[in-house]
């Protein structure tokens, strides 16, 4: 049996890192971007994003991705917690993730597209709502940024940043509703080196930092495989170990739970 004070103060960042913040880290193992359009002379935000696509395999690759299954291990730095991981999305937005662990239990999350649901060995089950279910399903897309137009009202350069003693592009990806997203690219490479986000999670909004790295060809794509995702002094490392595209799924993949759906249930008087 666990040390409950142990175990209380692991949750503090559990629920800091929150089930609900998963999903942006999913977001930055496998996110991808692309554009579509003449490559200017003088760089901007569409043309940079088109040449992230174009260095990382090309609109049409990213196309043929249908599904994609991610097996991998996140590290909590400074806590000595190593969680497995498996990942599994589907075009346009269906996802589910879990991650698990013999010190903290299981941590799960998912969408069928409309509910937004979450889970962990701490809370059971949940319902996510309002600004958070709308921030899940639209970071959540799969290869969102190879359609980003469809899911941001804009994006937009903001200058220049050394990232990792590297010369990058800053550029503003901005949702209809809620803070931006911003990325950092390579000017040599074109490849994403850093992302920063804000996440609503239980514990309030928290600034996110992930720096993105080991680009591996899989299916004629250069996806990251190592993400290290920093907030308030917390450090978490995922490490991809195998990425498998267009899987036969079982048809109840992305299917709600049913203690989750007993949620929605109305009380009996």
């Amino acid at each position: 049996m666990l040390n409950n004070n142990k175990t209380n103060k692991r949750f503090g960042w559990l629920e800091l890192f929150g089930p609900s913040a998963l999903l942006v880290i999913i977001v930055l193992i496998m996110g991808t971007l692309a554009v579509t359009g003449a490559f200017p002379a003088e760089p901007t935000a569409g043309s940079i994003l088109a040449d992230y696509v174009a260095a990382t395999g090309g609109r049409e690759a990213y196309d043929r991705i249908e599904n994609r299954v991610v097996e991998g291990k996140l590290v909590i730095e400074g806590a000595g917690i190593t969680l497995s991981g498996t990942i599994v999305t589907a075009k346009p937005n269906l996802s589910y993730t879990l991650f698990q662990s013999d010190a903290i239990g299981t941590i799960e999350k998912g969408t069928d597209g409309s509910l937004v649901w979450e889970k962990n060995t701490m809370s059971g089950p949940q319902i996510v709502e309002g600004p958070m279910r709308e921030f899940t399903l639209r970071e959540g897309t799969m290869d969102k940024l190879a359609y980003w137009n469809e899911l941001y009202s804009g994006a937009e350069l903001d200058g220049s940043m050394e990232v990792e003693g590297r010369d990058c592009h800053k550029v503003l990806l901005k949702p209809e509703t809620g803070e931006p997203v911003t990325l950092y690219f390579d000017k040599e490479t074109h490849l994403a080196l850093r992302q920063d986000i804000t996440v609503e999670t239980q514990m309030g909004t928290v600034p996110v930092e992930s720096l993105i790295s080991d680009y591996r060809e899989v299916d004629g794509l250069l996806l990251p495989y190592q993400v290290s995702v920093g907030n308030l002094g917390q450090k978490r490392v995922i490490t991809t170990a195998s990425v498998k595209h267009n899987v036969d799924l079982p048809a109840d993949r992305f299917a709600v739970p049913a203690d989750v759906l007993a949620l929605l249930e109305p009380a009996e008087e």
